[in-house]
């Protein structure tokens, strides 16, 4: 499992584009962490198919859908770690 949550992206994902950084920054600009849809980790993999394909993964197989779901859920885990780390670093910015 740690393999997989610690999947990087494929590489011929274009993730993080200029457009979803914006999307990202304006949804989570508040102090609230606010999860983004689903389809906004595997869109830019052309749906969820392709982003299953992308990692080599069978939509049919249970067990590879069952593995593509916790990829996606590393993948959400990073951004909301991330954020947080972004919020810590505000925060101490304000208090100097």
């Amino acid at each position: 499992i740690n393999d997989i949550l610690g999947a990087t992206h494929a590489p011929h994902a274009k993730r993080n584009s200029y457009l979803e950084r914006i999307i990202m920054s304006t949804q989570n600009s508040g102090e609230r962490w606010v999860a983004p849809p689903d389809s906004h980790y595997y869109a830019p993999f052309g749906g969820w198919k392709g982003f299953m394909r992308s990692y080599g993964l069978k939509t049919w197989d249970d067990d590879d859908i069952y593995e593509g779901k916790q990829i996606l859920q590393g993948m959400k885990d990073g951004d909301r770690f991330a954020w947080e780390e972004e919020q810590k670093a505000k925060a101490a910015a304000a208090g100097k």
